[in-house]
């Protein structure tokens, strides 16, 4: 796309945000490749502006508010901490947990980054259709406007978290869902995976477990995450 120097000037002027040039080589080709020779005529102002469109967001905007990306050679976040392997047996879960528990106190100070505010302007105008993120740190729940209909939204009810959602909890056995209280992050933070918060709906309900071999027992409380050496849930492969 031609003049990105301009473009990029009127993104910083509107939403004192600068966009690397592949955003915007993502945004004008994965949209319509039929209508490419039509958009490279149009400024980037104006074709944002008229409009709608689907993102996919990754570790970057997490990285510009503060957090660090899962990568196997950071030395602080490793893939053998954050395998699901641990849960198996001879594995060691409880490092899985107090892994998590430390990003959890990461993520709750974290404040959403200038990319997240930047796509609030398009929320509010209905131009987002859906943003598909591959974080798991929960900043869209910060980013709320108020729509040209006059009602309130959030990025949130946008998003689509392929890799689930750090700031709440899963049963191993039934698979209920809680949202994660300061007692949940506790226990994660323990030695002893007996300490773990443990489902109520499970708790007094003698069932196998899905789950064969496990180091912990069923009806205890694990991340909402997608681990390595784990697969997608069903409903994010859709």
């Amino acid at each position: 796309m031609n003049n990105y120097k301009s473009h990029k000037k009127w993104i910083y002027k509107q939403y004192a945000i600068e966009l690397h040039f592949a955003y915007i080589d993502h945004i004008v080709v994965d949209i319509n490749m039929s209508s490419l020779q039509q958009i490279e005529c149009l400024t980037l102002s104006q074709w944002l502006k008229d409009h709608r469109f689907v993102m996919l967001t990754g570790a970057g905007i997490s990285v510009s508010a503060g957090l660090q990306p899962f990568r196997v050679n950071n030395k602080s976040l490793n893939k053998a901490s954050l395998s699901a392997l641990e849960f198996k047996e001879h594995g060691n879960p409880m490092k899985v947990f107090n892994h998590v528990a430390r990003m959890v106190d990461d993520a709750m100070k974290a404040k959403p980054s200038k990319f997240h505010l930047f796509l609030k302007y398009f929320i509010k105008r209905k131009q987002l259709i859906r943003n598909y993120s591959m974080n798991i740190d929960c900043l869209e729940n910060e980013v709320r406007t108020r729509g040209l209909d006059g009602f309130y939204t959030d990025l949130a009810s946008h998003t689509v978290r392929l890799h689930g959602e750090i700031l709440k909890a899963i049963c191993f056995r039934c698979s209920k869902v809680y949202e994660l209280t300061d007692q949940i992050v506790t226990s994660w933070k323990s030695i002893n995976s007996s300490d773990l918060a443990t489902c109520d709906e499970c708790v007094n309900r003698p069932r196998e477990s899905k789950l064969r071999k496990l180091t912990i027992p069923a009806a205890k409380l694990r991340p909402h995450i997608v681990l390595y050496d784990e697969e997608l849930p069903c409903d994010s492969q859709n």
